[in-house]
């Protein structure tokens, strides 16, 4: 459900909403308390990546580095 187009939940605890990586399904979540975020990717309805950052000002240097890594190769894994 979570991975479900238009996702979005704020919270005391980290907020999460749904979005896509490389065409691929996933979970922000970002924490400004503790200025720590997270990206959950789901490939290939088989594997789950997960990006965390710790220290940072906001989600955006997770989902930069999200953009260039290249799920497909983790995806097409046999």
């Amino acid at each position: 459900m979570m991975l479900a187009s238009g996702f979005s939940r704020e919270t005391s605890r980290p907020n999460e909403k749904s979005t896509t990586v490389g065409g691929n399904p996933a979970i922000e979540k970002w924490n400004k308390d503790r200025n720590t975020g997270e990206i959950d990717v789901l490939l290939g309805k088989r594997f789950m990546v997960t990006i965390e950052g710790r220290d940072i000002g906001d989600i955006r240097p997770l989902q930069d580095f999200a953009s260039n890594f290249d799920f497909a190769a983790i995806a097409g894994l046999k």
